[in-house]
């Protein structure tokens, strides 16, 4: 029989532009405030009731992982696809979004 571990683990890595591993801990703040805010309305839309924990920080660079536990395991491994794509959807909508296209989408509107 093989089995297939349980994804339950969300890890968060923090990249810097420079060669430091530090990064202002009130921006810091307001990004886990925003991935929890994001984690609860996923859970709240699915009806999954979710513990919600975070590990100890790893050596090297700055990183985060978040475990999800619920009764079904395999509603975790949903609910994980799930926020892992909407955050990434938000990350590449950030550093792929034309601002000269969307001012352009403004003005057209207001015409």
């Amino acid at each position: 029989m093989i089995t297939t571990p349980v994804i339950n683990k969300l890890e968060i890595h923090y990249f810097f532009n420079d060669d430091s591993h530090s990064m202002d801990a009130f921006v810091r703040n307001k990004c886990e405030t925003e991935l929890l805010a994001i984690i609860r309305e996923v859970a709240f839309i699915t009806g999954i009731k979710l513990k919600v924990e975070t590990e100890p920080y790893l050596e090297g660079g700055l990183k985060e992982i978040i475990k999800f536990t619920t009764k079904n395991q395999f509603l975790v491994t949903i609910l994980t696809s799930i926020i892992s794509g909407v955050v990434t959807g938000i990350i590449q909508h950030e550093y792929t979004k034309d601002d000269d296209f969307d001012e352009l989408q403004k003005q057209k509107v207001k015409l």
